[in-house]
């Protein structure tokens, strides 16, 4: 039996002579919109124990790309390469996720009662001053952008290479748009990774109790 799951494995992580993958492309076309994430999560495990990870997500990324007509709605919609990327960012990512917001959202937590962060006037409580919370937003805001930049080397390797094969594969599909490429990439990141952390940190697994 071990031996026939071998040979299966091997079949599906089959690269051609063009670095194309006939198998994962041919399950990738005939699967169901509601089996995309187990396909993804199946994918990313055997590639990733094969450490084929990158000619995996080269293909699915370049698939992504190649249909699209402008890098503004890349990854937004519920692609196989958009599920391989969005488990990608949660089994590589979530330590280090956790790590660079927790200790910030966590410090907002406790101080809730103290400090407002609300700035649309029509649900304010009455007491509180717009511009002072204008100013605690603008104050939070920065710390969060310092940590996320000041994290650069900490950043897990996994992701990084992720970016760098996204990267490489809109070189590709626009080569006349290098800086815009970058832009990309950190659009991306910010979007499918950091974004949803800070939106919903509870359900994230950020921390433990739900915000107020």
């Amino acid at each position: 039996l071990a031996d026939r799951f071998e040979q299966l494995v091997q079949l599906v992580t089959m690269i051609g002579d063009k670095g194309e993958l006939p198998i994962a492309i041919a399950l990738s076309n005939v699967v169901t919109s509601n089996q995309m994430d187990e396909l993804a999560r199946v994918f990313v495990t055997l590639f990733d124990a094969k450490h084929l990870l990158s000619p995996l997500l080269w293909n699915m990324f370049y698939r992504e790309v190649e249909v699209s007509d402008c890098m503004q709605t890349l990854f937004r919609g519920n692609s196989l390469g958009s599920k391989i990327m969005a488990f990608c960012f949660k089994i590589y990512g979530a330590t280090f996720l956790q790590g660079l917001l927790e200790p910030l959202i966590q410090e907002m937590i406790d101080n809730a009662d103290g400090v407002s962060f609300e700035v649309d006037p029509a649900r304010m409580e009455s007491a509180e001053v717009l511009e002072e919370n204008q100013q605690n937003l603008a104050q939070i805001t920065q710390r969060v952008f310092n940590a996320i930049v000041s994290s650069a080397d900490r950043f897990p390797p996994q992701l990084r290479s992720m970016c760098h094969c996204l990267y490489q594969v809109l070189c590709k599909r626009f080569p006349q748009s290098i800086q815009n490429n970058i832009g990309a990439v950190g659009t991306v990141l910010f979007l499918r990774f950091i974004n949803p952390a800070i939106v919903s940190p509870y359900e994230m697994g950020i921390v433990e109790k739900q915000p107020p």
